[in-house]
């Protein structure tokens, strides 16, 4: 009996969060079908992002079939993987069986949507995806590395609809942030790796990397090797958490266009605090595979949707 694994890919970034579960559906013998957005613009896929599955059992022709894999926030799958804690915000999706990063996630969603507690008190807790990247990570040192390690610094995100971050004030006081740590990375003697994205906006005077691959991805490959990383509230502080070798320097920033939200003044606080495990729920690049034990429990159980809807 054949497995069907259809796979939606709203983005380029779902294949950091869906890559190791992937590679463990391909270990256990699926046949899979990506599932492309052909609408989405800015982040579509890049030449070379399939690559790494280019040999995987496939099966021909369009249709959607046995189990449906995804994100947590997409009503066309049956098995949703949560990015991060995005999910928090809106109600779940009752069709779909949603793994979640932590029991501090499941907590947080309670929160935020208590009409849902025992639905969710029943969702699988399987880890936080990005963390599974490390297996993939080598030690042989990137281009842009030294014996002694590099430093990071994470660029601000400049377009959200913030006001202190586009004021001459907000402005000032970020290019004295990336002199600081221009100035800290030289004291240490590293060289200082920009890390960005292009939806952060940079300013015209910084240029850096961008996500040159999205599984590992490149700021985890960059992790890897560093000693000392810098960030404005941004989840690459979690990421970072993953090297306790990596010294980490975080500048807070006003974010009043997402603190007014369900849940979201506790999310930065906790990821940066407290231990790790209780953040990311599991620390030994398992996820993929706790994934998979729920897509096949489903499929077992006979009941795989026919088709996205």
């Amino acid at each position: 009996m054949r497995n069907y694994l259809s796979i939606y890919l709203p983005s380029r970034h779902a294949l950091a969060t869906l890559g190791s579960t992937i590679d463990e559906a391909v270990k256990r013998g699926w046949f899979i079908q990506f599932h492309i957005d052909a609408n989405r613009k800015g982040d579509g896929l890049r030449q070379g992002d399939l690559t790494r599955w280019d040999a995987v059992k496939r099966w021909a022709g369009p249709a959607y079939k046995g189990m449906t894999l995804g994100l947590a926030r997409d009503a066309r799958v049956r098995v949703g993987v949560s990015q991060w804690f995005d999910n928090i915000l809106r109600p779940p999706i009752e069709r779909q069986v949603t793994c979640y990063v932590s029991e501090w996630h499941k907590a947080l969603h309670k929160q935020t949507q208590p009409l849902w507690v025992e639905w969710i008190d029943k969702q699988p807790v399987v880890g936080w995806a990005i963390a599974d990247h490390r297996a993939l990570i080598g030690q042989a040192l990137l281009p842009w590395s030294v014996p002694g390690g590099h430093a990071i610094l994470f660029t601000m995100k400049r377009r959200v609809p913030e006001p202190w971050r586009h004021s001459l004030k907000g402005r000032l006081w970020y290019w004295e942030k990336v002199q600081e740590a221009k100035h800290i990375a030289a004291e240490h003697g590293l060289p200082l790796v920009i890390k960005t994205r292009a939806k952060h906006g940079d300013p015209f005077w910084l240029r850096g990397i961008g996500d040159a691959c999205v599984y590992p991805l490149t700021s985890m490959q960059l992790l890897a090797h560093a000693t000392l990383a810098f960030h404005f509230n941004s989840g690459a502080g979690l990421e970072a958490r993953l090297y306790p070798k990596v010294k980490v320097v975080n500048w807070p920033v006003p974010q009043p266009h997402l603190d007014t939200l369900p849940g979201q003044t506790a999310i930065y606080p906790h990821a940066y605090t407290v231990p790790l495990a209780e953040v990311i729920g599991y620390d030994d690049v398992k996820c993929g595979r706790r994934v998979m034990d729920v897509v096949e429990s489903e499929y077992s159980d006979g009941r795989q949707p026919g088709g996205m809807r």
